[in-house]
């Protein structure tokens, strides 16, 4: 960002990315996902929000089936830091599809706000590190011992174990994702805490 025009509507951005549960990132279907888009993304990935990939001008893009699998791809794969954010297509001029948006913003915002009770996160924990053994480290094996929901707005789990600073990335992947299934999380951001 160079000019002072494009540096005070960045600013807006990360006021109203701070301010928001759920942002609604568009992006210009005739541009493709531009860096700007990416950049505003990982903020959004930092501060923990919900989020809804929104590809306007959708009718403006060609209809042949190959090509919108492929520009959907793209986009996942460009914001595959936001695995858990709904792509949605509409077109904003010709008002088509432009009623999904608010109940997959209200939708997320449900999950964004649920609570687990500690019961069911340790009967997931355990169901899990008995279907995918914690790997060794150090010649010992990883052990947890218990896990509980500290907060919403993302969904927070901490979960004691017997080495947390020696977790994998792979395995906190693992974790996370078992627990947004097992918890019906797929939409929002869920953090782990060892």
């Amino acid at each position: 960002t160079r000019e002072k025009l494009e540096k005070l509507s960045v600013l807006k951005v990360l006021e109203s990315i701070d301010r928001s549960h759920v942002v609604v990132l568009m992006i210009d279907a005739l541009e493709g996902v531009t860096d700007q888009d990416l950049h505003v993304g990982g903020y959004v990935q930092e501060r923990g929000r919900g989020c809804v990939l929104a590809v306007n001008k959708w009718d403006a893009v060609p209809k042949d089936p190959k090509q919108v699998r492929r520009f959907l791809e793209e986009v996942r794969d460009r914001f595959r830091f936001l695995p858990f954010a709904p792509i949605l297509t509409l077109s904003a001029l010709h008002k088509k599809r432009v009623s999904r948006v608010l109940p997959t913003v209200m939708e997320i915002f449900d999950q964004f706000n649920k609570r687990v009770t500690t019961g069911a996160v340790n009967r997931v924990l355990t169901e899990v590190t008995a279907k995918h053994e914690p790997p060794l480290v150090s010649g010992r094996r990883l052990k947890f011992y218990y896990a509980t929901q500290v907060s919403t707005r993302p969904p927070t789990f901490v979960l004691f174990c017997n080495q947390p600073e020696k977790i994998h990335f792979s395995y906190e992947r693992f974790l996370t994702n078992q627990f947004r299934e097992a918890f019906a999380m797929d939409k929002t951001p869920v953090r782990l805490v060892f």
